[in-house]
């Protein structure tokens, strides 16, 4: 049986992956325009609509290989937020027309490396199959270039935790308990239909449902929750929910909610065991991981003091609501002062909307009328940050120095 995944497509079926392709440009492209379009695709071949399977991403090596990309780019801001930067443009046009037409095109003069790989390429590939090629002015021009697969991006092992806390295991007790439950709720959209429609797909459901309801219902709490993408091969890809605690960290497969061994904060990013449950999964290391930006992750998620991407600046959820919510202040002693931290949501600018966990921590603060710097009494909710770089929470006590960070 042909392995999909790894790009094993009829004719037709390339054709398909390309129609797919070309409502997905419709539906980036209205988005820029500042309109809202929907729309929805099934594959003739029923594996092709399996929840593994995602076509949005597998050009990307191929591009990558021949330079037109770099491993450092985020594909999601290059199709829905290239903002004016010419450099960013033609990224953004050479994978438009590679995913949707198949064709690739480097010019001799202007992209003198990319253009001699191309040739490279194109040569590799004649000696196997015919292949529709030629020059166009000062460009070489190729199309149905066979696709190359992900590679993993670092070799460093994985770092088990050795220990945890009382804490995170009844937190993982919580969420093993209900994660069945929790998919079983949740509507049945792969990633390929979500990218397509511009809604949420049942792993963004589950994430939401975890960590808006079972968690703060069950008086258990988390440091962050958020997607990432594992993609594997050319087409394959795996949306897992990342769960962060204050010691370690786990995955959990948003298909059927399996869970990974918990992980070292430390540790490198390592799906790899719960990839091996799946038939069309080679064993091999073409694995790579993506944020929600279309970023390439080797790390886990942790706390950092710049936004996730360049120039992009979250906006705070609507306050009253779980993607606006702050947590109560946090307090405790810092040597003859208080050090207090309070967690909130902010979301990308999409699409679609996924929420994302920042916290504010402030130092050296002044607890009036008491040397012990205990959590205040009635913190309430402070409204959210018009913006990352002023906070504007009202902290609990006075001469505070507040820093923002973010989870990614």
């Amino acid at each position: 049986m042909p392995k999909i995944h790894y790009g094993e497509l009829s004719t037709a079926e390339v054709s398909e992956v390309q129609a797919w392709s070309s409502l997905y440009w419709q539906r980036a492209d209205a988005y820029i325009a500042g309109q809202s379009v929907s729309f929805s695709y099934t594959f003739t071949e029923p594996r092709m609509n399996l929840a593994t399977f995602l076509p949005s991403r597998a050009l990307r090596p191929t591009l990558e290989d021949l330079s037109l990309l770099s491993e450092s780019d985020c594909d999601q801001v290059l199709v829905f937020m290239p903002g004016t930067d010419e450099t960013i443009l033609a990224k953004r046009k050479a994978l438009k027309n590679a995913m949707i037409g198949g064709s690739i095109s480097t010019d001799f003069f202007t992209q003198p490396q990319a253009a001699a790989k191309h040739a490279e390429r194109i040569e590799e590939a004649l000696a196997e199959n015919p292949l529709p090629w030629g020059i166009v002015g000062s460009s070489l021009v190729s199309e149905r270039l066979p696709l190359r697969k992900f590679k993993r991006l670092t070799s460093a092992p994985t770092v088990p935790a050795l220990s945890f806390s009382s804490g995170t295991m009844d937190t993982i007790t919580v969420i093993i308990g209900n994660i069945g439950n929790v998919l079983d709720d949740a509507a049945d959209v792969t990633e390929a239909q979500a990218a397509l429609s511009g809604g949420e797909s049942q792993a963004d459901a589950v994430m939401r449902v975890l960590r808006d309801d079972i968690l703060p219902t069950n008086n258990v709490t988390v440091e962050a929750i958020d997607r990432i993408d594992m993609s594997f091969g050319i087409y394959g890809n795996v949306p897992l929910i990342y769960v962060r605690f204050t010691d370690s960290y786990v995955l959990i497969d948003g298909i059927d909610g399996t869970m990974s061994q918990v992980f070292d904060l430390t540790s490198p990013l390592d799906g790899r065991a719960l990839l091996e449950r799946y038939t069309d999964f080679q064993g091999d290391d073409s694995v790579r991981y993506f944020n929600k930006f279309g970023c390439v992750m080797q790390v886990a998620p942790t706390w950092r003091d710049t936004p996730p991407v360049p120039g992009i600046v979250p906006t705070p959820g609507p306050p009253g609501t779980p993607a606006g919510l702050w947590q109560p202040w946090q307090c405790s002693p810092q040597g003859h002062t208080c050090r207090c931290t309070a967690s909130g949501t902010y979301q990308d600018p999409g699409p679609p909307v996924v929420p994302y966990t920042v916290r504010v921590i402030c130092s050296f603060c002044s607890a009036t009328g008491t040397n012990n710097c205990t959590t205040p009494t009635t913190p309430g909710t402070p409204a959210p940050a018009p913006t990352p770089a002023t906070p504007g929470i009202p902290v609990p006590y006075t001469g505070c120095s507040c820093k923002f960070q973010y989870m990614y």
